[in-house]
């Protein structure tokens, strides 16, 4: 029987808080060791196994700083098998330089209906950690 699960809840809300701190090593702490982990990123894109554990840190290092504002956070259990959905805005702050912000064609095709923003593109890039060539497209928001 699936059950709601506060218990995920509140990991979901530590994992995203590590992730604001650049907290590499809580990060890698929280993943399991199995090797069916599963994370996937604002991009859309899936992540698997031991890239998760040995990337994240690095990852969340990449980033720059940001403050959460509401947040939203949804997790569920079923027997041994529990997961978590997790939705916020975000601010970014200490960008010195106008920020590029690219999505994935999945992403892409969620949001490009939606006239408050604007999508240009594509452009197939490599991204690390993933394997083959992707295709990304430029977001702006709309004015």
């Amino acid at each position: 029987m699936i059950e709601r699960s506060p218990e995920l809840e509140a990991v979901t809300r530590r994992f995203v808080r590590a992730m604001q701190a650049r907290d590499a090593e809580t990060l890698a702490h929280m993943c399991s060791d199995d090797p069916s982990l599963r994370y996937v990123g604002t991009s859309g894109r899936g992540w698997t196994d031991e890239i998760v554990r040995e990337g994240l840190g690095e990852h969340a290092g990449e980033r720059p700083e940001f403050e959460i504002g509401e947040e939203q956070v949804e997790a569920f259990e079923c027997g041994p098998v529990g997961w978590a959905y997790w939705t916020a805005t975000a601010a970014f702050s200490q960008v010195d330089t106008p920020t590029e912000i690219r999505l994935s064609d999945e992403a892409r095709f969620l949001v490009g209906a939606d006239p408050g923003f604007a999508i240009t593109g594509p452009k197939i890039v490599t991204i690390r950690g993933l394997e083959g060539q992707h295709l990304i497209h430029r977001l702006e928001w709309a004015a």
